[in-house]
């Protein structure tokens, strides 16, 4: 039997919050940014929470092929602003867009490849620092690249798990990594060496995690359910979701709000205590999701 999530629903809106402020300045209700950042149609849509409104709309290129259809996945704003995308499948690029001055940058790395699923190509960010998960394809094992935004060399590590499925950079300042099996390896962001793992019960391996400052691990599971595990690997909580197609990539912000996407284009907005959701549909096919910094 899993604990239960508490039944208080999310609905809380600040309607003096205007979109021509500042992020900092602009609060979801008690918890979280009005707008965020989604990956959607071969686009970056960055839209408001509260009404869906779809502010920008940013096309991703194809980096490989100009003038061929792009595939951005996972998203995440950079400390400086610019926002980085998983943009590919078997020959994937990290595509960096840079909002003051509209152009893109496109680094890739050798036996970098990807599984053609929807829910896959995990990414996060740290400092200067991109991560992305690669799928045992072109190398004869799955492993983490970390990306240096100024020009260093790609880092592999995590190297020998199965297929890695999501990365997420913790509040508590640890790196997150989650394979196919529900295992979670918990790593030292600068030194990238391994500090612990645990396992998470999310049903499949196509899912997501993200941490809080305490440890606490949010899991989001492609059957439609959410968990809140402690770091010992106690589930604390569960949240099923209804009127949903499987659910698969999150995000969470300091002050406890997480967003939440899935296949058909709805965004679900909840928070750490598990609040009951609030949908908002921004497309109509999978999208992955990000807080605007």
């Amino acid at each position: 039997m899993h604990p239960e999530a508490t039944e208080v629903a999310y609905t809380g809106i600040d309607e003096d919050c205007d979109p021509a402020t500042s992020d900092d300045d602009c609060e979801f209700g008690p918890h979280g940014s009005c707008f965020a950042y989604a990956t959607a149609d071969e686009s970056i849509l960055y839209f408001d929470l509260r009404t869906g409104e779809i502010l920008d709309t940013i096309v991703v290129p194809n980096a490989a092929e100009e003038g061929a259809r792009s595939e951005p996945r996972d998203l995440a704003q950079t400390d400086d602003g610019r926002i980085a995308v998983f943009n590919g499948t078997f020959e994937p690029y990290l595509s960096v867009y840079d909002p003051a001055t509209t152009e893109w940058t496109h680094v890739t790395a050798p036996d970098w490849a990807l599984t053609n699923m929807v829910y896959a190509g995990g990414l996060a960010t740290y400092d200067h620092f991109v991560f992305v998960v690669n799928h045992s394809i072109i190398t004869a094992e799955a492993a983490v690249i970390r990306f240096d935004l100024d020009g260093g060399e790609p880092t592999w590590f995590a190297v020998g798990r199965t297929d890695i499925q999501d990365v997420s950079v913790g509040l508590d300042g640890l790196l997150y990594v989650q394979d196919d099996l529900g295992e979670v390896q918990i790593y030292d962001l600068e030194t990238l060496e391994f500090q612990r793992e645990l396992s998470i019960d999310l049903a499949t391996g196509e899912a997501g995690v993200v941490a809080d400052a305490d440890g606490n691990i949010y899991g989001v599971s492609w059957s439609n359910f959410a968990v809140k595990v402690a770091p010992d690997g106690t589930e604390l909580a569960r949240l099923d979701f209804d009127g949903v197609v499987n659910t698969f990539d999150l995000d969470l912000r300091a002050n406890g709000s997480i967003l939440i996407g899935e296949r058909k284009g709805t965004i679900l907005q909840t928070d750490t205590s598990f609040a009951t959701p609030r949908p908002l549909s921004i497309a109509s096919t999978s999208v992955f999701v990000a807080y605007a910094r």
